[in-house]
């Protein structure tokens, strides 16, 4: 998993690991990682190498200082001897009495202070050790304590060797030194102006360090265009090769802080974390439908509709005609009942039925108790359908889905339609080619075997993924700027793994320290967050209008109900048309034909019909 680099910072509470020698060859992996343990003694305490020496002999011991244990145990004994060599009590022992020189040991258990292997021992009123102090160790390139906690002020303070070191780094410059610099070329961190000058996020940053260590520079890109990678030949190419053979005195651009690289140079903390992801195209989306205020109810709800529709019209028809308080009513005037006519025929009925169900008025009203009580049955499944319609036609038209076909690492190793490549030389293609988890194992195997799914640049497999069925593995930063500024591109799932960018320099530079302190002074001074809004956010205007226009819904998808009436037009047209020739007809039949000589004024705009004889 290469975690064992100067990226990573590990914590370690056994107390023990200071007696470890991490200086020997076993542990040359982690020559770069950063370790901070604490430890309850003091491993290179006089005292301490007084007893090692005097134990050697006859215990085995570890490398360096005594074990936790071992150092507690000496100390007990100590105090056990000291605090009862002065006890004399000559009275008889009885079992049915306490023994009364109990309370002369607690109290000379308590009185008794010694400077132990452990530190100094001594115990509070509560009976807890008081007043002992836990040494902190830091590891970079060895374990060297730094600080030490007192239990007594609850304060850490700086230990002589910290000092120490920290007064000999001071007498180490980069004031007035003049430095070489290699860069590659990838926006936003380093890109060439059209004046010859350089510009991005490293280039201010180089600034900035400058400015603060007070250094000039002259910066000069890679020759070979790669970042470094080991040839098959052992050696490096690319700016790591350029710092290997002392070309250049840092390396900075979007420079990955990998465990390979770490061998042959030196790394800074880093100034960004990041880590891999898919660069895919943005799927078209899935809302052109005309008729997708339809999707609300599935086209069985539909048809069930529509029957349900029919059947409730021909059953009120059908009790209108049988009820007789449809066709009868009480006169008041006379007290009986006389015959009033059916005002549910088949043609009303289907109207009532459909102007309930659109909740419009009609001034039809049912009489009778049966036609009433169908009414409200059906006025009932009528809320619940307009309702429930309503709701959901709401979420579908605010909802724009979109067809991606796939979603992570997994989807894009399972399938072969979508083709996906790396960078032709860097980190991304390393961790793929030394990665032992399944699913990458298979991306590389692809990707091995067809060269030419590799891109020399990322502009190339940008404009790649844009033009085909293609899904660009690139770093999450790079990433980040493409898609704020080309609305077509997104990002597919989450990061693949975890990393940083850093400051190249050769190894065993002096300066890493002096260049890590000044990231870690712009880190904490939120100056490194200031940069990345300035070249990643600042300049996504285009994007963001973008946004704005999805938001906006362009009419396709209810143009349905524009087609719906239209077509309503053109059948009201026919329906009239139809209804003219149809009553023409049937007056014609019906009235003889000298009674259709007297001529009417034409009407513009106004069709008016004869009683006598039509359209004439």
């Amino acid at each position: 998993m290469s975690m064992c680099g100067v990226l990573y910072h590990y914590t370690v509470m056994h107390s023990d690991l200071v007696t470890v020698d991490l200086e020997n060859p076993k542990y040359h992996r982690i020559e770069d990682c950063n370790i901070t343990a604490i430890a309850l003694n003091d491993v290179d305490a006089a005292k301490i190498a007084r007893i090692r020496a005097e134990l050697s002999a006859a215990f085995p011991l570890p490398p360096r200082g005594l074990l936790t244990q071992t150092a507690i145990w000496l100390d007990t004994l100590r105090l056990v001897v000291a605090a009862t060599k002065d006890l004399r009590d000559e009275s008889p022992r009885r079992c049915d009495m306490s023994w009364r020189g109990g309370d002369a040991v607690r109290r000379a258990f308590f009185e008794t202070r010694l400077d132990g292997f452990s530190g100094p021992v001594f115990w509070s009123n509560s009976g807890e050790r008081a007043n002992y102090s836990l040494h902190i160790y830091r590891r970079k390139n060895s374990l060297r304590k730094f600080a030490e906690w007192n239990s007594r002020t609850r304060e850490i303070t700086s230990a002589e060797a910290t000092t120490h070191v920290a007064n000999q780094s001071q007498k180490l410059t980069l004031e007035g030194k003049h430095l070489k610099v290699t860069v590659y070329l990838e926006a936003p961190f380093v890109m060439l102006t059209p004046n010859g000058t350089y510009d991005g996020y490293c280039i201010d940053l180089l600034h900035k360090i400058s400015k603060i260590l007070k250094f000039t520079f002259t910066i000069r890109k890679v020759r070979d265009n790669a970042y470094g990678s080991k040839e098959p030949n052992g050696k490096w190419n690319g700016m790591v090769g350029e710092l290997q053979r002392g070309d250049a005195d840092l390396a900075v651009a979007s420079l990955t802080i990998s465990y390979s690289r770490s061998e042959v140079i030196d790394f800074t903390v880093p100034y960004m974390h990041l880590g891999i992801s898919i660069l895919f195209k943005k799927p078209r989306m899935t809302d052109s439908d005309w008729f997708k205020f339809m999707d609300p109810l599935s086209y069985e709800v539909w048809l069930l509709t529509f029957g349900s529709y029919c059947i409730v019209s021909i059953a009120l028809w059908i009790i209108s005609k049988i009820s007789p308080y449809e066709q009868f009513r009480l006169d008041e005037s006379t007290g009986q009942y006389g015959p009033v006519p059916n005002q549910f025929s088949l043609r009303n009925s289907f109207w009532f039925t459909v102007c309930s169900l659109m909740q419009q008025g009609s001034e039809l009203c049912p009489r009778a108790v049966s036609t009433r009580f169908l009414t409200a049955i059906w006025w009932f499944f009528a809320l619940i359908l307009i309702s429930s319609y309503t709701a959901n036609l709401a979420a579908v038209m605010t909802t724009r889905r979109m067809e991606t076909p796939i979603e992570n690492a997994d989807d894009l190793a399972a399938q072969t339609k979508i083709k996906y490549g790396t960078l032709g030389r860097g980190s991304t293609m390393s961790f793929f080619n030394e990665s032992k988890i399944e699913t990458y194992e298979r991306m590389w195997q692809l990707m091995s075997s067809q060269p030419a799914l590799f891109v020399s640049s990322s502009k190339e497999g940008i404009a790649r993924v844009k033009s085909s069925d293609y899904a660009y593995l690139m770093e999450s930063s790079m990433l980040e700027y493409a898609v704020e500024r080309d609305c077509e591109l997104m990002q597919i799932g989450g990061l693949l793994d975890q990393k940083g960018y850093g400051i190249g320099l050769p190894k065993g530079s002096p300066y890493r320290e002096l260049i890590s302190t000044a990231i870690l002074r712009l880190q904490e001074k939120t100056e490194l967050t200031e940069l990345k809004e300035k070249w990643w956010k600042d300049k996504s205007i285009v994007c963001e209008q973008a946004k704005r226009k999805d938001d906006q819904d362009d009419g396709e998808s209810i143009g349905g109900i524009f087609i719906i009436l239209v077509v309503g037009l053109v059948l009201t047209t026919v329906l009239i048309i139809w209804e003219l020739l149809l009553t023409r007809q049937s007056i014609r039949r019906t009235t003889p034909p000298e009674e259709c000589d007297v001529p009417m004024p034409p009407e513009i705009f106004t069709f008016q019909i004869n009683p006598q004889c039509p359209f004439e």
